[in-house]
């Protein structure tokens, strides 16, 4: 902050000619951009992209898919998921009650389900989960399947958070809205066991 002030205090220097304030203003706008595009890049690096129904993900070489599914008993305002090392990868937001599944394409590598948030009229709790049990795989070129996050909250404070596997909920999911790729690309476990 305290250098944009510099800035326009360079620009608007009365004792400053032109091209000093022209040099500076270029320099701003250099620097803005590029923190913009590095942000950016950093982005692209590790942000999923969901991939709907009927939909041709057209994968990168290092690439894969993932099936997310959330199992709750209560309203989620959102699931955070981390690549391993690297930052959010995807966030899930407004899960409703009961099993919600969802189709991601991901670079590959390793993620963990790190993080659950409830908001209600006048609270919010935030569950932590990062423990190496909650961590999966991205392979390239293959749908992968971390397992249900089953979730059910105790109370503000509390809670039952696991993973269970339940493939054959996921690949008769898979079969009904995304048979293409359910046929041409090998599915698997990627979960704890």
């Amino acid at each position: 902050m305290v250098w944009l002030c510099l800035v326009f205090d360079a620009l608007y220097d009365p004792y400053q000619d032109y091209r000093g304030r022209v040099q500076v203003m270029r320099m701003f706008v250099s620097r803005c951009l590029t923190g913009a595009l590095l942000v950016l890049v950093a982005l692209d690096a590790i942000a999923m992209r969901r991939i709907e129904p009927g939909e041709d993900p057209r994968l990168a070489p290092d690439e894969g898919l993932v099936v997310l599914s959330v199992d709750t008993s209560a309203r989620i305002s959102n699931v955070q998921i981390d690549q391993v090392g690297a930052g959010t990868a995807v966030v899930l937001n407004y899960l409703d009650l009961g099993q919600t599944l969802s189709l991601y394409a991901g670079k590959q590598g390793e993620y963990e389900w790190s993080q659950v948030n409830l908001t209600t009229v006048d609270t919010r709790s935030r569950f932590e989960i990062k423990k190496p049990e909650f961590r999966f795989r991205i392979l390239p070129g293959k749908i992968a399947y971390p397992g249900d996050l089953v979730f059910r909250p105790d109370s503000l404070s509390s809670s039952y958070i696991q993973v269970h596997n339940r493939a054959l909920v996921a690949m008769d999911w898979l079969e009904s809205g995304h048979a293409g790729l359910f046929r041409s690309l090998p599915f698997e476990y990627s979960g704890h066991y």
